[in-house]
């Protein structure tokens, strides 16, 4: 954890059935950011890997026009993928 430079957050209110429709997760992941910073100081970046609602419908809409989209579509529809070497 010493050596991390970036932390990431997945689904942080999604992921209890209680909580979902619940606005809570960006007050929680501010106040888990300071506490990372101060705790590990070598963090430089933060992100998330939370669910975007209507992004695939989004993204299958833009592949019909621009081909970047396309090929996306085309590399995540193998279930597989996500174990491909980059």
């Amino acid at each position: 954890p010493r050596q991390a430079t970036t932390a990431v957050f997945y689904s942080i209110s999604n992921c209890q059935e209680g909580l979902r429709g619940i606005s809570f997760g960006n007050f929680l992941i501010k106040q888990v950011v300071e506490d990372l910073r101060r705790d590990l100081p070598g963090l430089t970046d933060f992100v998330t890997l939370s669910p975007v609602p209507g992004f695939a419908r989004w993204l299958a809409e833009q592949a019909e026009t621009i081909p970047s989209a396309a090929e996306v579509l085309d590399l995540v529809a193998d279930e597989g993928w996500h174990a491909d070497a980059a």
